[in-house]
């Protein structure tokens, strides 16, 4: 989330409207931390810093091979299910 804070120093020769009285600051809408601008992802509504990207998205390992194997392994019986259908159908 983007916060507009006061910033403001307190110059002893008085407010000089430098602009620091609303400043934006970046926020992760999960862990609150604040970020530098430019460094939030817009994700299912929310503005999320990187480091809370990678928890909700982790990265493929050697593990996640198993599942891609499966995937074919199912292809392939479907695919031979169909072929003997075929074969005794005609």
């Amino acid at each position: 989330m983007i916060k507009i804070e006061n910033d403001c120093v307190g110059c002893p020769q008085g407010c000089i409207n430098c602009g620091r009285k609303r400043v934006p600051h970046w926020y992760c809408d999960r862990c609150e931390v604040e970020v530098d601008e430019g460094e939030l992802w817009n994700v299912d509504g929310e503005q999320i810093c990187e480091d809370c990207l990678k928890d909700m998205y982790p990265k493929v390992t050697a593990d996640d091979a198993d599942d891609y194997d499966d995937v074919y392994d199912r292809a392939d019986y479907e695919y031979d299910r169909w072929k003997d259908k075929e074969f005794e159908d005609g």
